[in-house]
């Protein structure tokens, strides 16, 4: 979004006064051209969910940083700003928007680490995850579009959306979305959830790649966090195959039924359904060379003293060896414990289970006008407004100390009464 400011003329008017002075006659030069200084403004949001608290700066000398004497602004309530009095000869420059561990997300969460997002020249409407990854692939390629640049980001990203969705203020889509279908998951959901976990995964990343630098300069900061994107969009995962992007897009679709995941803390161990390996360190299979268990093979005794014989072909305890599956790691051997042979036992009647008494949580819901038709609505089934958030008391009691949505009328409710109105909530009846 661009905002075109009138110009301000600034007359240099070079009338020399003669002070009276009968020998300064010369006459005032009423010729002179004014000095014409055209300024405009840009405004727009920073989001991954709305962020206030971030600090937004024309980057014109493009080193992905905000430096001194670049225009800057704080982004405010509903993750807004506004650029002011920039030189009409500098708007055609791409953005930056730091998000500190101070900033505050209209989400509720908290910004574990500081990180970076950058939008490209032109595309100041929506500072996001997402416009930071079409900046970084149009800096990698002068020859990409911007359309094939967006593009590319929704196919890795698996999004069912257009291209001109995506640097689009999907939180407000979402909000509409919901109030016109009455469902939680819809395509500008899946956006939110993709922007949470990129948000801190940059975040997380852009640490350990100073760790692993060894360079905490502020100073190379915008450097440091190009290289950063630029592993998530290319790096491949050994383990998976897949790359970092990729594995991103699985996530969010694991993450769809899980209504209160925020990605809140989140790096690159937790992506591609990682169990715990085994082997730390790829290592070579080797054997002993003085294996004692060759003591026992008769067929071996001659060999005791020969250099050359280190492994027993022979040897059948090779059977209880550690074996090379082919990744470079060396797989365990799991001993193999005898089975008891189990009583067969007598079949149990299943019980039917209680279905938990709610009635406290419905009338609690009434009373403080959840189920009122511009708030949640009369079933928490429907999902109206994520209600289904609800089903967490410190969740919900976050929201009310925020005064999210007016929420704040709620303040004096006890935890016990919130715990009533979630197990409602997770069983309406």
């Amino acid at each position: 979004m661009q905002i075109k400011v009138k110009p301000l003329v600034v007359a240099m008017s070079l009338a020399l006064s003669a002070c009276n002075s009968s020998n300064t006659n010369e006459p005032t030069n009423t010729n002179s051209e004014p000095t014409i200084i055209t300024t405009t403004s840009l405004a727009g949001i920073v989001s991954d969910g709305y962020i206030a608290g971030a600090t937004v700066c024309l980057d014109i000398n493009e080193n992905s940083r905000c430096d001194a004497g670049e225009p800057v602004a704080i982004s405010g309530n509903g993750g807004k700003y506004i650029l002011n009095n920039i030189n009409t000869a500098d708007e055609n420059h791409s953005l930056i928007a730091v998000v500190g561990t101070d900033s505050q997300d209209a989400d509720g969460r908290n910004f574990v680490h500081r990180t970076i997002f950058s939008a490209p020249k032109g595309e100041a409407g929506v500072i996001s995850p997402f416009s930071t990854l079409v900046h970084n692939k149009l800096k990698g390629d002068v020859n990409l579009t911007l359309e094939q640049a967006k593009a590319s980001v929704i196919a890795e990203l698996g999004l069912n959306i257009s291209t001109d969705e995506l640097l689009a203020d999907y939180i407000a889509k979402e909000i509409a979305e919901v109030q016109a279908q009455g469902v939680t998951e819809t395509k500008y959901r899946d956006m939110h959830r993709a922007a949470q976990l990129l948000t801190t995964l940059m975040g997380s990343e852009l640490v350990a790649e100073k760790e692993a630098s060894g360079n905490f300069s502020d100073l190379d900061e915008g450097v440091t966090f190009e290289v950063v994107v630029d592993k998530i969009l290319s790096e491949v995962d050994p383990e998976t195959q897949k790359t970092i992007i990729a594995e991103v897009k699985d996530k969010v679709e694991e993450e769809k039924e899980n209504s209160i995941a925020d990605f809140t803390s989140f790096d690159k161990t937790d992506l591609g359904n990682k169990g715990a390996s085994t082997c730390l360190v790829p290592q070579p299979l080797k054997q002993d060379d003085d294996n004692e268990d060759n003591e026992d093979n008769e067929d071996n005794e001659d060999n005791e003293g020969n250099d050359d014989n280190e492994v027993n072909v022979n040897n059948e305890s090779n059977d209880e060896l550690p074996v090379n599956s082919g990744s470079g790691c060396i797989d365990p051997v799991i001993p193999v414990t005898p089975v008891t042979p189990v009583t067969p036992v007598t079949p149990v009647t299943p019980v039917t289970p209680a279905v938990p008494d709610t009635s406290a949580g419905k009338a609690l819901y009434v009373s403080k006008s959840c189920s009122a038709s511009s708030c949640h609505g009369v079933n928490p089934a429907s999902g109206m407004n994520k209600i289904g958030r609800a089903v967490s008391v410190s969740v919900t009691r976050s929201a009310i100390d925020r005064n999210k949505g007016g929420m704040g009328f709620l303040v004096g409710i006890s935890d016990a009464d919130l715990q009533a109105i979630a197990d409602y909530v997770k069983n309406p009846q």
